[in-house]
């Protein structure tokens, strides 16, 4: 108990807490992506995609069945998107169902597994339909798939969309973030030597993981000078929700279990929402007004926001 007190008294001295209250929305085994849309939550699973009432103990209903693997989930206003594929093969075709799961129907094939973006009107990704990627997109309501332009070596699915640019990670030695603008044209290098993970549009900057000095850390790139500033050190992966980074990291070797956390980019201080996650790597989290929403490879678990410290 004194070690518990020591810990608690430590963690406030530093300006973070541990955040209690976690419930058990759902019941689901493996990797599970998540997404919300209209007051409910979508998530995957071996049987297809399914949707449920985010409180506890409500029914989980699988609206778009599917015997083969999913790799990517979006919603909108009106309609989920979600990429499916059997085997080994590193693309998958682009589907699109309304929220309630009706009027399933296939946009595009060939997408590169987990590059699927969207836009208030478009989806991006990678085509692999041919010898060279390219980076393509087509629109929601639907229509002809358009080339952006050749993506070249696509060895992780990085893009992100803003308003008038599509951002993407070039792997070809040396790697590259390339930019081109979203009607098309000619594609520029927009920053040189560079492998950034986990690429994010965040108003005027783009957020991503990189690593220096032997850890990963999150990044935030001015998109009108290319420069860089660090925002959180040691992090595993984050996701952006207002003013807040929500990350995971992990302790120490000899303590490996992995906490998440929030960093409060107005205030500059960082919350422990928990304190230990296991040793499983959160994948995707999902925000809504009031409450987070993640899988662990067992349950898909729901807390509550907290005050802003």
């Amino acid at each position: 108990m004194r070690l518990f007190a020591l810990l608690i008294a430590l963690l406030s001295a530093c300006g973070g807490n541990v955040t209690t209250g976690v419930e058990t929305i759902t019941a689901v085994d493996g990797q599970t992506l998540l997404a919300f849309a209209g007051g409910q939550l979508y998530g995957t699973a071996d049987d297809g995609v399914w949707r449920l009432n985010p409180v506890p103990g409500a029914p989980r209903a699988t609206i778009v069945p599917s015997n083969q693997p999913l790799f990517d989930l979006l919603t909108d206003a009106q309609n989920l998107f979600f990429t499916q594929g059997a085997g080994e093969a590193s693309f998958a075709t682009v589907r699109k169902a309304a929220l309630d799961g009706t009027a399933a129907s296939d946009v595009a094939p060939n997408a590169q597994r987990g590059s699927v973006r969207q836009d208030a009107t478009h989806l991006y990704w990678f085509d692999r339909g041919t010898a060279t990627a390219a980076l393509v997109r087509a629109p929601k309501s639907g229509g002809p798939m358009q080339k952006l332009a050749d993506a070249g070596l696509t060895l992780v699915p990085e893009i992100a969309v803003d308003e008038t640019s599509v951002y993407w990670l070039d792997s070809t030695q040396p790697p590259r973030l390339m930019r081109v603008a979203k009607s098309g044209g000619a594609a520029t290098v927009f920053l040189a030597d560079a492998s950034p993970s986990l690429l994010q549009n965040d108003g005027a900057e783009l957020y991503f993981l990189d690593e220096q000095d032997g850890a990963t850390h999150v990044f935030a790139l001015s998109k009108a000078t290319a420069e860089r500033r660090e925002i959180v050190r040691e992090v595993n992966r984050f996701w952006l929700d207002g003013t807040f980074v929500y990350f995971s990291a992990y302790g120490k070797a000899k303590n490996p279990r992995q906490a998440f956390k929030r960093f409060d980019r107005a205030s500059g201080k960082t919350d422990i929402l928990l304190d230990s996650l296991g040793t499983l790597s959160l994948v995707q989290v999902t925000f809504d007004a009031s409450a987070i929403y993640w899988a662990d490879g067992h349950d898909v678990k729901k807390l509550n926001k907290p005050a802003t410290p």
